[in-house]
């Protein structure tokens, strides 16, 4: 192999280099560009997210994980309405992670179906721990572990 067709395979391999270093820096750019683009959007709707989660929260108060209470299908029905009313006529759904979504429908679909209210509660409390989660308040591993409901809090000395 000659000097001059060396150099062109060297120059041809370090071109080549060049190229995939190039577009490897341009698709890194594009992924971070568009992550803080995300961020942002997200950081704009912070606080009406909030808010959505806010009126939410309040509607979820109806079905405590502590009472232990059958739930009236009337009050089932309301509650699948403003579970409805909530999502698509106040906007809130708009604000719901897709994890949060989901566990909203299935709250929905147990209310409309007069499920169990032990299975109800169980929905609700899930759409709480993702509601949490979503606003940054419980991690995943938070989430996962049961509450203990109706027991004295541990305040770090013992009850006599």
């Amino acid at each position: 192999m000659t000097f001059d067709e060396q150099l062109r395979i060297t120059l041809l391999d370090k071109g080549l280099l060049a190229a995939i270093l190039a577009l490897a820096v341009f698709a890194l750019n594009w992924l971070l560009e568009k992550r803080k683009a995300r961020n942002e959007l997200l950081k704009a709707i912070s606080l009406q997210r909030v808010d959505a989660y806010k009126k939410l929260w309040e509607l979820l108060e109806a079905v405590k994980p502590s009472d232990k209470a059958e739930i009236p299908k009337a009050e089932k029905k309301r509650l699948a309405v403003a579970l409805t009313d909530w999502y698509y006529k106040d906007g809130g759904g708009l604000f719901l992670s897709h994890a949060a979504a989901g566990q909203c429908f299935a709250a929905r679909r147990l209310l409309k179906a007069h499920a169990a209210s032990a299975d109800i509660r169980v929905g609700f409390s899930k759409l709480r721990s993702q509601l949490k989660y979503d606003c940054g308040i419980q991690s995943r591993r938070e989430i996962k572990r049961p509450h203990k409901h109706n027991e004295p809090p541990n305040l770090g000395f013992q009850y006599r």
